[in-house]
């Protein structure tokens, strides 16, 4: 009877937890099409979606779990897009007006903080300065901050605020089959190379003859060589960036096993 009765219980167990995962399944199919529609604008056709997946959530998901509340942080939103302030307090008080965050992505638990944080933020500085028309955002090293992905994402999806958002980067981690992956093809590729033979001789000064076209050669076109102030200092700014290249990019990104051998390579080449 003891045994019976454990059986039974474990296949209760087994069915409810397939239960429980078809049901997740089924919300994740909704938020998907329901993105796909918000993302185009179409923001009365994914309010039914991202209701019935939030219905899901509501009823499959307990109160710790970290994708609770994307699905009512969309419907918030879709309402605030189409002028229903009111209704979107309603579903989400603080993050209806939010650029929302797809779950798909792998974020931080305190990532709608963080974001509603950063609005905040924003709004004084919009308070502060009052800029008219469209906002220019301009972002160096974005490479060093974590999960700077989600944010450019979120506002690449802002339809309601007007902004142009450049990032620029400068190691390995920027590559463009990596961007692909992070932004979803939301963005254009400016590759910034070294100043040309052209460029330099008109920078320097220099005639365009084979002397000139020997020292572009030797000391580079690199833009920070041209304003450093004598010949050491140049050296020392071209084996950092040596360094950093080929330790911190290349040895690493590839998992090299002999640093040393590369770098004798590297040295005799140059040489």
């Amino acid at each position: 009877m003891r045994l019976f009765f454990l059986i039974l219980s474990l296949s209760i167990g087994i069915c409810a937890h397939s239960q429980n995962k078809q049901a997740l399944s089924k919300s994740d199919s909704l938020f998907a099409k329901g993105v796909e529609l918000y993302n185009q604008g179409n923001y009365k056709a994914a309010i039914p979606l991202f209701t019935e997946s939030d219905k899901i959530d509501k009823a499959e998901l307990d109160s710790t779990s970290n994708r609770r509340e994307y699905s009512a942080m969309w419907l918030g939103s879709c309402y605030y897009k189409l002028g229903d302030e009111e209704k979107a307090k309603e579903i989400d008080s603080i993050s209806y007006s939010l650029p929302p965050i797809d779950r798909r992505v792998t974020v931080k638990p305190d990532s709608i903080m963080s974001s509603a944080s950063n609005y905040i933020k924003q709004q004084q500085y919009k308070e502060a300065l009052k800029p008219v028309g469209k906002v220019w955002l301009f972002i160096d090293e974005i490479q060093n901050v974590t999960g700077w992905e989600h944010f450019v994402n979120s506002y690449s999806q802002n339809f309601a605020d007007n902004y142009e958002i450049f990032i620029s980067g400068s190691n390995s981690k920027m590559l463009s089959g990596e961007l692909a992956t992070l932004l979803s093809g939301r963005y254009v590729n400016f590759e910034i190379f070294p100043f040309s033979y052209q460029e330099y001789i008109g920078i320097t000064g220099k005639d365009d003859h084979r002397q000139s076209y020997l020292d572009y050669m030797e000391s580079g076109a690199l833009p920070e060589l041209f304003i450093l102030p004598n010949n050491e200092t140049r050296r020392n700014y071209v084996a950092a960036i040596k360094d950093t290249v080929l330790l911190r990019d290349i040895i690493q990104r590839n998992s090299i096993k002999d640093p040393k051998l590369l770098e004798d390579i590297f040295i005799y080449l140059v040489n």
